[in-house]
């Protein structure tokens, strides 16, 4: 892969990441009022060429339940992590089980996170979730629960 390419791809994932900075400290002092159409935030993750990232960077121990995982489910969740790390940020919404809000049981994965964060979850091996959010093209576990709440 040429340099210069990658290159490009860098500096567009740093301007990308630089912009979404900018509205959140605006967000913060109350001078952005309005949210980003979803158009313009769709088109903004149509140019990430990028396969996503996992990171856990946000991870919550106490409330995860991985410690409790067993072989089958265990399979499950590194298919679905799998799967995963292998799509575009474009394509994150054909995985995702549905948006968690910040309600009852679920008030725990938001804890000390951004208050504008879109949680989401990924269904493995039954009722197992993979709760986490999407920042660009890293996607951030918060925790992985065998049973939803």
């Amino acid at each position: 892969m040429p340099r210069s390419s990658r290159r490009q791809r860098r500096e567009q994932r740093q301007r990308i990441r630089e912009q979404a900075n900018i509205e959140k400290a605006s967000k913060l002092k109350g001078r952005f009022e309005a949210d980003l159409p979803a158009s313009v935030a769709l088109s903004a993750l149509e140019e990430i060429d990028e396969k996503i990232t996992v990171t856990f960077r946000d991870y919550k121990p106490s409330i995860c339940q991985l410690h409790d995982l067993k072989k089958p489910s265990s399979k499950s969740l590194m298919r679905q992590l799998k799967i995963l790390t292998d799509i575009f940020p474009a394509e994150f919404g054909s995985i995702i089980k549905g948006k968690v809000r910040n309600t009852g049981h679920y008030k725990a994965l938001f804890r000390n996170l951004q208050k504008d964060v879109t949680m989401v979850e990924i269904k493995y091996a039954g009722t197992g979730r993979i709760f986490g959010h999407l920042v660009t093209d890293y996607f951030c576990v918060v925790a992985i629960r065998l049973q939803h709440y």
